[in-house]
């Protein structure tokens, strides 16, 4: 067991059996896209709501989130007395369980998010460490790609991107990876968040692949490059009015 993990265990877990349960009336629901700097945020949601509020806590997810199947068939007692919900499902996965929820979501340039992401499914499975990241990427690319669209909701059969934008601007959190202190600025100025973590993990990319990789990622990313055009204007506005604002 990693010793970053095992701090988290036992702050956790403690947390879990003893802490105090801080549900308010407001339920909030975060889609979390894979390699956005979602599990930073998790943790900021851990700390300022504690485990009591959040589905799944920080031991429900250590493996991974629940399966999505399993918390529609058992909504009613995993959700009780919750005061947010998060995982790697489409929003109107969560809309449909909290219809009046506020949703929190990142997003991450298409190309570094989606080399992010064939970057650490090489690394987690053994069939595949030997390949090439466009090899990689040619075999499961058609999984990890454009996740940002089909988690806002995006359907190539009805080509909905008027449907996607209305989505993305009324969101109502936006936080962008590339501006990671920006986004936490909001939350620490607009609803008064402690904020004691102002990076996230950044990756490093040395591999002689990159290159061939990020011309096929161009050609296949249109609609993630469409969602993420969005929500950084988006982003943008709602974030030049705070001070300490440098952008």
């Amino acid at each position: 067991m990693q010793t970053s993990n095992a701090k988290y265990i036992v702050k956790y877990a403690s947390e879990i059996i003893f802490g105090n349960q801080k549900f308010d009336d407001n339920r909030r629901v975060f889609v979390h896209i894979p390699k956005t700097a979602g599990t930073s945020f998790v943790h900021l949601i851990y700390d300022n709501f504690g485990q009591k509020a959040v589905y799944p806590n920080y031991l429900q997810r250590y493996n991974g989130y629940p399966a999505n199947t399993d918390l529609k068939a058992n909504a009613a007692k995993l959700l009780k007395n919750k005061s947010w919900l998060m995982g790697h499902f489409p929003i109107g996965f969560g809309k449909a369980l909290w219809p009046e929820a506020k949703v929190y979501c990142f997003f991450r340039e298409p190309k570094k998010r989606i080399l992010s992401n064939i970057l650490h499914f090489k690394q987690r499975h053994k069939d595949y460490q030997a390949k090439s990241l466009p090899t990689i990427y040619k075999e499961i690319g058609h999984v990890l790609s454009m996740q940002q669209a089909k988690l806002m909701g995006y359907a190539p059969k009805r080509d909905n991107r008027k449907q996607v934008e209305h989505i993305i601007r009324n969101l109502h959190y936006i936080g962008i990876t590339e501006e990671y202190r920006q986004s936490l600025l909001w939350l620490e100025q607009e609803e008064q968040w402690d904020i004691t973590v102002k990076k996230t993990n950044t990756s490093r990319y040395d591999h002689g692949d990159i290159d061939e990789l990020q011309l096929l990622i161009d050609q296949s990313e249109p609609l993630d490059q469409f969602v993420y055009a969005i929500a950084k204007d988006e982003f943008q506005k709602r974030t030049q009015h705070l001070s300490g604002n440098k952008s």
